[in-house]
């Protein structure tokens, strides 16, 4: 009788001993495959927010491509032609750093206001109005691009 009491107590130690491993193995299967679908998730909106980060970014570099062309256009009315050139050219470099597709503005309209804006040049002359007029047209045309730019967020 003894005998057959130690043998069943070490079938119930062996049966508790194969419950227990099978049950961790069985949480270690499932919480990886929540770990990896947290893990999906995660990448999810990491991209999302580069995303968003990324749009908002060229449109910072849009809006302070403005900037450089309303601060021209103001140097101009005040003679200031070095600093009019120096912001003319600070607006093309910025503008030549937008990634149209990030914010959803046609790349050919943005190739072509670049290319506008790097070929103008303030020369001194008693005339300033029509390079003045020549700048806000210019202004114009990025102010054109940004309702297509707002639009993606």
């Amino acid at each position: 009788m003894k005998r057959s009491n130690t043998k069943a107590i070490l079938i119930g130690v062996l049966a508790a001993a194969l419950v227990i491993v099978l049950s961790y193995f069985i949480g270690l299967r499932q919480g990886r495959a929540e770990l990896e679908a947290r893990q999906t998730e995660f990448q999810k909106q990491l991209q999302t927010l580069q995303q968003q980060a990324s749009a908002a970014e060229n449109r910072s570099l849009l809006l302070a491509a403005r900037l450089d062309l309303y601060r021209t256009a103001m140097d101009l009315d005040q003679g200031n032609f070095g600093l009019a050139n120096t912001h003319l050219q600070g607006s093309a470099a910025r503008l030549s750093r937008v990634n149209p597709a990030a914010i959803g503005v046609d790349p050919a309209k943005l190739e072509s206001v670049h290319r506008d804006i790097a070929g103008s040049g303030i020369k001194v002359a008693d005339n300033l109005e029509e390079q003045r007029n020549r700048i806000l047209v210019l202004l114009s045309q990025i102010e054109a691009l940004e309702p297509a730019a707002s639009g993606t967020k």
